[in-house]
């Protein structure tokens, strides 16, 4: 998986891989973009549709993955992939909205998280 910041994309790894989900988690992600990049280096395939093209890929060799983790895996790729950003341009509008509600959860839990050091 090329990255867009190697020392983030560390940092993110570090933090994935603390327990067996996370593990495994990183583990199709990583396997999953890996698939994508070797399709897009085969044609003109933007990511978004490599990602498309290579889920099945990914669920056959690492097992299904639901769409809850689905949505997280879309936004630490379009965090960390160097191709994130033009994924992120290219998806269609059902992937795009659960991209944006896996954020909005993210950034409910950290409010969440904040409020419970101050009051805390």
């Amino acid at each position: 998986m090329r990255v867009s910041n190697e020392n983030l994309w560390n940092q993110q790894r570090t933090e994935l891989s603390e327990d067996q989900t996370g593990k495994d988690f990183l583990g199709f992600v990583e396997h999953w973009v890996d698939l994508a990049e070797d399709l897009m280096a085969e044609g003109s395939l933007v990511p978004s549709s490599a990602l498309r093209q290579t889920l099945h890929q990914a669920d056959q060799a690492l097992g299904r993955v639901s769409i809850h983790f689905l949505g997280q895996m879309l936004v630490v790729i379009a965090t960390h992939w160097e191709h994130g950003q033009e994924m992120i341009e290219t998806l269609t509008p059902i992937e795009l909205r659960l991209v944006q509600d896996m954020l909005a959860l993210k950034f409910a839990e950290l409010e969440k998280q904040a409020e419970g050091i101050v009051n805390g």
